[in-house]
């Protein structure tokens, strides 16, 4: 691997992984239209994943910080609560989800109801719950959006974001609950994989912090221009590329 693609790779991870275009699911359509992608090895794909940890950390550093010294307890439960749903379809429902990567049919109906939900979420919502106005429902709704949203091509943002708003969170208290709960599965994800680290050649350091860097700037810049945009109801620019995607997907497949 090359300086240039670790950049690439980056920059793909902070884009996809925050924008709500669903990252898993352009994984899948660049496999199956490139026959001869590869993904990076797993201890780099850790290094892209760390990237885009710190920048919910550092974006959200005093929510976060408030939760940790306890300030706002609640959220605590709130985050375990919206968390255990995607915990028990990702163990019950293992073999049958790795399944689904293979098939770009599905990711493209699933990036049309992507879109569907980012659309409508610029339409519906009565925005009146603030951070201390959270119910454990909303938290348990939310949640099961993030379960479904381990099906390639439907956005984990744009689903928990949307749903959100849904249920009438005000779109700031959405976004932050959205990213901030994503932190206990993305580090869980990279605690499994520490035992991989041990596999990396010292020559590669420099590559792996350059996608490191670049995942997190990259990351920081997709967290502000998705605040902007839900802010001003503008989702729906995501929902016409995510339809676009679909269409195109199904149109080379024939």
């Amino acid at each position: 691997m090359t300086y240039l693609q670790a950049l690439i790779l980056g920059i793909v991870q902070g884009l996809t992984e925050f924008l709500p275009v669903s990252s898993s699911g352009h994984l899948v359509i660049i496999q199956s239209i490139f026959k001869n992608f590869k993904q990076p090895g797993i201890s780099f794909d850790v290094f892209l994943h760390f990237g885009t940890l710190f920048s919910v950390l550092i974006y959200f550093r005093n929510e976060i910080l408030d939760i940790l010294r306890l300030k706002n307890k609640k959220w605590i439960f709130l985050i375990i609560i919206a968390t255990i749903p995607a915990g028990i379809v990702g163990i019950l429902f293992k073999d049958f989800i790795e399944n689904l990567f293979n098939n770009p049919i599905l990711v493209a109906y699933a990036l049309i109801f992507t879109g569907i939900i980012l659309f409508c979420s610029d339409k519906i919502g009565s925005e009146n719950k603030d951070d201390n106005n959270i119910t454990f429902v909303d938290a348990a709704i939310i949640g099961i959006a993030q379960a479904f949203a381990i099906i390639p091509g439907i956005s984990r943002s744009g689903s928990t974001v949307s749903v959100g708003i849904f249920c009438g969170l005000k779109r700031d208290v959405a976004i932050k609950f959205s990213f901030i709960m994503s932190i206990p599965a993305i580090l869980g994800a990279v605690v499994l994989s520490l035992k991989d680290f041990s596999s990396i050649n010292s020559s590669l350091y420099g590559i792996y912090m350059t996608g490191f860097f670049s995942s997190l700037i990259v990351g920081l810049l997709s967290l502000k221009l998705l605040t902007i945009l839900t802010k001003l109801k503008s989702l729906k620019f995501f929902s016409i590329y995510c339809w676009c995607i679909a269409v195109g997907v199904l149109i080379w497949m024939k």
